[in-house]
């Protein structure tokens, strides 16, 4: 039988696979006249087949055929360890989580750059500390590795006031700001000296810019600008305070800047202030009923930043009754500066320095942020009981943890204190005896935490809730048109997770569930779920849609 081409396997001499008039034969052991050869169908034709070609770069085949077009085979490819992230940039607590687009993967093995690992292989994680994190993953027991150096930067808990000292001139503390593409897999901010348009600088030299040294680019993108989360639990007048910088060419458009903030850790985010707010100077300029409104592909809802300024003075009073919702009396708030860029207009409108923010602080009453992160809390219903369960990290000068429990979700009194432990990691138990039946007609019953440190500061957990009404396993998972991630309260500890499309393709899969959330992937696309949940009593099954 004619051989019409031949290929030796690069990372084996031994392999190799020959073209002939039935298809495509190969061998794993080249031994001269006793050589084995046999049918490689896996993706090739069993036809004549005239050349054969390999793919420098990962070593995959091309077959080409007689009158039967072109076969591809992985034969001779390699394992590759490849991974993303949903987000690289977030808060304590805040789960993060990972994708594998290895090739040819068959096990993995993840280290997050805190001591933690993973076998899954598309883990979830939670960072419990700041700064940041060298991600590994390891596929198919050293196969390959592929290792991102700070990939992920968890951005710290801050107390107030927040002065320039402290890192608000961008001179120290650098890991306390950082940024992140939204859409468009562009993040245009830098930390640095500005050399472009836009140099002027307040304080020593660094600012956080849109490009240090070029223009804006055309495209289709947003990107934030992120700041810690700060305590802003104590009564009182806030200021948030900032110096900017711009350069535009048209005033509605192709770009536009904003202030936003979070109260959940950057689960959410709600546009700071409207144009010519009383509460703020030199607030925005634009807004829907203004000259020249932003244009909604920009913003949506037209407001925001388009003008030619330097190193102008901004100030918002965060404790106004227009910022709805309110931050103060909250214990974690972030701020984000918001660069939104639209495609379509002329060259000449993107060349510009965009915008340059220096010296940000926030003015206070005083809040320290207690040192222990609050890793999980659970409720749990056991016969009549109530087992109350929560776990910590890094604690430090922690006095005490108060349970408090509440019949409506806004009352709530003292049940026990517990001695804070101050080790590293900490786990805390407390059965709630007849929490069940002393719930009377409630339907359900809510704990929170009231932890105090050493020198009196106090902050306030999460609430975990507990259904008290019905008997069995009783899950609740909300909403029903979700964003990127559930809420779910349970009657018992929920064992596994599984969330499968309307294909049957099992999407995520998860042994526990962090702080009542479940965090599913920013790519998903949108569609109808199944969540199918299971507990030691039973599982639940619900339908929800990715809006």
């Amino acid at each position: 039988m004619p051989i019409r081409w031949a290929l030796f396997n690069p990372a084996n001499s031994d392999q190799a696979v020959v073209a002939t008039e039935l298809g495509v034969w190969s061998t794993d052991n080249l031994i001269g006249g006793a050589t084995n050869w046999g049918p490689s169908n896996s993706g090739l034709a069993n036809v004549r087949v005239d050349m054969l070609q390999l793919r420098t770069s990962d070593n995959f085949m091309i077959a080409a055929t007689h009158g039967r077009g072109m076969f591809s085979s992985d034969a001779f490819t390699t394992p590759i360890a490849l991974f993303t992230a949903d987000k690289v940039t977030t808060y304590q607590g805040v789960p993060v989580s990972f994708t594998s687009s290895s090739y040819k993967g068959t096990s993995w093995n993840w280290t997050f750059g805190d001591g933690n690992t993973s076998t899954t292989e598309n883990p979830s994680h939670a960072y419990a500390t700041a700064g940041k994190k060298t991600v590994t993953l390891t596929i198919n027991s050293g196969a390959s590795s592929l290792t991102k150096t700070a990939y992920i930067h968890v951005l710290p808990n801050r107390g107030t006031p927040y002065t320039l000292a402290q890192g608000g001139n961008f001179e120290s503390n650098a890991n306390d700001f950082g940024s992140m593409s939204i859409s468009g897999s562009t993040d245009k901010w830098e930390r640095g000296v500005p050399t472009n348009f836009l140099t002027t600088v307040n304080s020593p030299v660094n600012v956080w810019k849109t490009d240090l040294d070029a223009d804006l680019t055309s495209g289709t993108y947003s990107s934030a600008f992120m700041t810690p989360n700060y305590n802003f639990s104590a009564a009182g007048g806030y200021q948030l305070r900032f110096r900017r910088s711009m350069e535009i060419v048209g005033c509605n458009a192709p770009f536009a800047v904003q202030v936003q903030y979070s109260l959940d850790k950057g689960l959410t985010w709600n546009r700071l202030g409207v144009n010519a707010d009383p509460a703020a100077t030199n607030w925005y300029n634009r807004g829907p009923a203004t000259g020249c409104p932003i244009d909604a592909i920009v913003f949506p809802d037209r407001y925001g930043w388009t003008l030619n300024t330097n190193n102008t003075l901004c100030t918002f009073n965060l404790d106004a009754a227009s910022v709805i919702p309110a931050v103060v009396g909250q214990p974690y708030v972030a701020f984000r500066f918001v660069l939104s860029v639209a495609a379509g207009y002329g060259a000449g409108s993107y060349a510009a320095d965009g915008f340059m923010v220096d010296d940000f602080e926030i003015v206070g009453p005083f809040n320290a942020t207690l040192a222990v992160n609050l890793v999980n809390f659970t409720a749990i219903k056991k016969d009549n009981d109530a087992l109350i369960n929560w776990r910590t990290s890094n604690e430090v000068d922690i006095n005490n943890y108060l349970l408090e429990r509440s019949y409506d979700g806004t009352a709530f009194s003292p049940v026990t204190s517990l001695p804070a432990k101050n080790n590293t990691i900490n786990t805390y138990n407390y059965t709630d005896v007849n929490a069940v039946v002393n719930a009377g007609s409630s339907k359900y019953i809510y704990y929170r935490l009231k932890i105090t440190d050493k020198t009196g500061r106090i902050k306030y957990s999460e609430i975990a809730k507990l259904t008290v009404t019905k008997t069995g396993p009783q899950i609740t998972i909300a909403p029903t048109v979700f964003t990127n991630y559930v809420s779910v309260y349970s009657t018992e500890p929920i064992k596994q997770i599984q969330v499968f499309d309307m294909n049957g393709k099992q999407v995520y899969q998860a042994a526990n569930i962090i702080g009542n959330k479940i965090f599913l992937n920013n790519n998903l696309p949108k569609g109808m779920y199944l969540f199918k949940l299971f507990t030691a009593g039973g599982s639940v099954t619900r339908k929800l849609v990715k809006g």
